[in-house]
This record gives C-alpha cells, sequence and structure tokens, in this order.
C-alpha cells in the first residue's frame, strides 16, 4: 500500500499549515509550482488566496491545462476559500480574466461574506465530521449560491444576515472526490476537515490501483520492484536452506565484520551493525560466530581481511538492467568472478553509470505474515518514521523507505511488536521491465549464478512479473 502524496498548490496562501495538517494525518506533502511537481502527486489541495491572481499564475506557470485534466481524470481536490471559487463551475462578482478549473458543479459568490474588515469566525455542524462542531475562520470568503445534483452540501454558516434562507449559506461541499470550503481549516489547529480529504485520498488511491491491478489481468503493479521482490522473498526462504551450506553464513558474517569496522563494535551505536547482526540470526548463524565477526571487524581481533565494497553493472535476458554489489579483498577475483557468471548466463557488463541512474537507494524491511498482521497494521506503525510504502508480496509484507530512514522504521515496527525478517539498505528501481516465463526463467538462473559468487553480497534488477509467470516458473 503506498502512502499517498497530496500536492499543496504553493503559489498564495498558507502553504505551510496545509501541508503540516496533512503530515499530521498521516499524508505525505510536497509544493507544487510546477506541471512536472503536479505530475508525481496522488491529490491536491489549493488554499485560500486571491482567486484572480492565483488563475494567472496558474497560467504563467503552465499549471492551468495540466490541472484541469488532472481533475477531469479524477484526481482528488480540496480548495479552501479562493480554492472553492476556482473549483466551481461559475463564478459570481469575478473579474473578467477569471479562469476556472472546474470539478464542482456549483456556483459560488467571490467576497460573499465581505471584504477584509467583515472576516469572522463561527461554529458548524460538517457532515462526516464527528467529535462536535468546527471552528471555521472565514476571511473576505465566497459562498455556495446553487448546487449541481451530485454536490452534497457539507456545512452552512446559520444566521447570516439576508441570507434569504433559515438554513443559511452554504460553505462546503463535496463532489465525488473534490472537498470544497469557504472557510480556512489550517488556521485553527483542528484537523478534522483535513482528515476528511484525506479520507477521500486514501479511498481514491486504492481504488485507482485496484482498477490498474484488474486492467492489467492481474499483473502486481503497487510498485515498480513488485516482481523482484516477490523473488527476493522467494530468495529469503531459501536463504536458510543456503545458509547450512555455508555460503549465506560467509556472506552474512563478512558484512558483520565490515559494519563493525566503519562503525565500531557496539551494536546499539551502530545501526548498520545492529541490522547485520539481527540478519546473521534470523539466519541462524551461530552466536560465536557473530561474535568473532564483530571483534575482527573491530579490531579486537588482528585476523581480519580489508573488505571493499565494489558495484558492477550489466544487463540480462530481456534487457534487464542489473547491478552487482560486491564485497572483496581481492578486487581482480570479484570482476572475474562476475564477468564469467554474466557471459555464461545471457547477460553482459555495462560500463559505470550505465544502468546505475535506472535505481534508487532505499531502506527496505521484509516482515513475515505468521504474526498476524494486517498491511493497515503495519502501515499504521510505520507511517510517522518515514515510510513511503507497504507492500503485500503474498507471503509477506515489505516496507521501502529512504535509506536514511531505515532505523527509524525498523524501531517503529519494534515498538509496536511487530517482528521484522530483515532491515537493510538497498537499490530499488525507477522502472521495471515486464518478463514472460521464459525470459524470467533466464534472469533467474543469471540472477542465480551471480549470487553463487563467493564475493557477490547482492543482486538487484529492474525486472517485474505477473502472479502467472511466478507459478508457470514455479
Amino acid at each position: 500500500m503506498t502512502v499517498p502524496v497530496v500536492g499543496v498548490l504553493a503559489l498564495q496562501g498558507d502553504v505551510r499549515e496545509h501541508e503540516r495538517a496533512l503530515a499530521e494525518c498521516g499524508l505525505r506533502s510536497r509544493s507544487v509550482r510546477r506541471p512536472e511537481e503536479l505530475a508525481e502527486v496522488d491529490a491536491l489541495v489549493i488554499p485560500g488566496g486571491e482567486s484572480t491572481t492565483i488563475s494567472r499564475l496558474l497560467v504563467s506557470f503552465d499549471l492551468l491545462e495540466p490541472l484541469r485534466d488532472r481533475l477531469r481524470g479524477g484526481m482528488p481536490a480540496y480548495g479552501s476559500c479562493a480554492g472553492m471559487i476556482l473549483l466551481g463551475r461559475t463564478v459570481l462578482d469575478g473579474r473578467p480574466d477569471q479562469q476556472q478549473l472546474g470539478g464542482l458543479d456549483a456556483v459560488v459568490r467571490r467576497n460573499a461574506f465581505g471584504r477584509q474588515v467583515d472576516s469572522f469566525e463561527a461554529d458548524l455542524d460538517v457532515a462526516g465530521i464527528e467529535g462536535g462542531s468546527v471552528r471555521a475562520v472565514f476571511i473576505r470568503a465566497p459562498w455556495v449560491e446553487e448546487t449541481g445534483p451530485d454536490v452534497e452540501v457539507l456545512a452552512r454558516v446559520p444566521d447570516v444576515p439576508a441570507a434569504g434562507a433559515a438554513a443559511g449559506r452554504i460553505v462546503a461541499v463535496r463532489q465525488g472526490r473534490v472537498l470544497a470550503t469557504a472557510f480556512h481549516p489550517e488556521l485553527t489547529g483542528d484537523r478534522r476537515v483535513h482528515q476528511l480529504f484525506c479520507e477521500t485520498v486514501r479511498a481514491a488511491v486504492a481504488q485507482d490501483a485496484h482498477s490498474k491491478r484488474s486492467r492489467a489481468g492481474g499483473t502486481r503493479s503497487t510498485t515498480a520492484m513488485s516482481g523482484h521482490s516477490k523473488w527476493a522473498t522467494t530468495k529469503h526462504k531459501k536463504a536458510v536452506v543456503d545458509a547450512k551450506r555455508g555460503k549465506m553464513f560467509a556472506k552474512l558474517i563478512k558484512n558483520i565484520e565490515v559494519a563493525a569496522r566503519i562503525g565500531g563494535g557496539d551494536p546499539d551505536g551502530n545501526p548498520t551493525l545492529y541490522d547485520a547482526i539481527q540478519k546473521a540470526k534470523k539466519s541462524s548463524v551461530p552466536g560465536e560466530n557473530i561474535d568473532r565477526a564483530v571483534k575482527r571487524g573491530s579490531g579486537a581481533d588482528a585476523d581480519a581481511a580489508e573488505y571493499q565494497t565494489i558495484m558492477y553493472e550489466g544487463y540480462g535476458p530481456g534487457g534487464v538492467a542489473i547491478l552487482v554489489e560486491c564485497l572483496t579483498d581481492n578486487r581482480n577475483r570479484a570482476a572475474g568472478e562476475v564477468r564469467t557468471a554474466m557471459t555464461r548466463n545471457g547477460g553482459s557488463m555495462a560500463d559505470a553509470g550505465s544502468v546505475s541512474f535506472l535505481f534508487s537507494r532505499k531502506g527496505v524491511v521484509l516482515l513475515g505474515k505468521d504474526q498476524d498482521v494486517s498491511e493497515d497494521t503495519v502501515l499504521g506503525a510505520v507511517l510517522d518514521a518515514g515510510a513511503e510504502e507497504v507492500n503485500d508480496l503474498g507471503d509477506s509484507f515489505e516496507v521501502v523507505s529512504e535509506a536514511t530512514d531505515l532505523v527509524a522504521v525498523r524501531t517503529a515496527l519494534q515498538q509496536a511488536g511487530i517482528d521484522y525478517d530483515s532491515a537493510e539498505a538497498g537499490f530499488l528501481p525507477s522502472a521495471s521491465t515486464q518478463l514472460d516465463a521464459d525470459a524470467a526463467r533466464k534472469v533467474f538462473k543469471l540472477i542465480d549464478a551471480l549470487e553463487d559468487c563467493d564475493d557477490v553480497q547482492n543482486v538487484y534488477a529492474n525486472f517485474d512479473v505477473t502472479d502467472e509467470v511466478m507459478a508457470e516458473v514455479g
């Protein structure tokens, strides 16, 4: 489950307060000023300000048409005050050059409650929000004069002079995925309006992801790494068996030595060493082997090798991009082993930089489902720690974060009483190559050959496979 990213239109208004409110509601946010930034968000908040000025800036920043397209495509949006005006179908008392975004089948009256001197606060009952009335701040606010049949009225201001109707003027509406208020909830510290919008965003993102998977005929598409992640999960199960042969033991011990050498021999003060030790323990590496590796790496034992990390790049069958991470005390030996494994299994070496730009370094935590935790439970535990997404890999969950947030995410799981199988930094691709069964078999064979090399610690690739292909390959 990907944590949605909500953009905040950063042309006018209190952008930071909206971003703070979204963070408190558990979603990620980013400022949007350019079309490419708009393309990277799942939803958008349009803050208050001066609606005509904002519409002009939308044109100047080449955002008007892209934003209209996203709204027509079903992007969730929330507009406060000027944002409500821009989202309306028609604006009354607007200026001749006023541009409308659309999204709401509503007629909105601009500056309906008067000028700046007439700003006020009121307690409102808002449909869909529990816990009592919402304190609303109105500043040169609009109101809704007319709504279409699909628009739900959420709140009215009672007892407004010359309101014309006992029910009061409409100041909050919702139509599908679009929410708009005439007031500024970001100014009061009450996050319930933002929470209402965030619930809409989460539901929309989940619905779109489900629709996308259905259209793809069952292809897992929650992340570009899905196919390889599922393969990696299978490899993780196999790791315990491999460990009995000694090969995996050697790799895990090597990781511990290097971590201790770089950050010291105290796991409490060396998170990388802590994670390396935990991974070794979960793979049944004997405790005395772990202790000796820590001593060698930290200098307490003089019998330590000088390891260096080397990355090799290449291509596998089907054009799959491959990164090979080696930890070796002999560069020539490592290079020879990797090259041989590549050429004998349908791969080819590539120049430095020709493949690595397709990957980003991320923190990855794997945890099994045998402890009876749901995806929502995992997401709730890691959201505030910096997790970017939680992916269901079938028999396990994968939590992805920035590499710098790995320790915080792992700690959050521990504090929530959720056990994990491994936590380490790795490389995830930004785009993936879809493989059929024949190509998948060839790529898996190449990865197996690379991982059998003594100096190879990790292999990363940008392939994706459907559940059907995984079942066929076995």
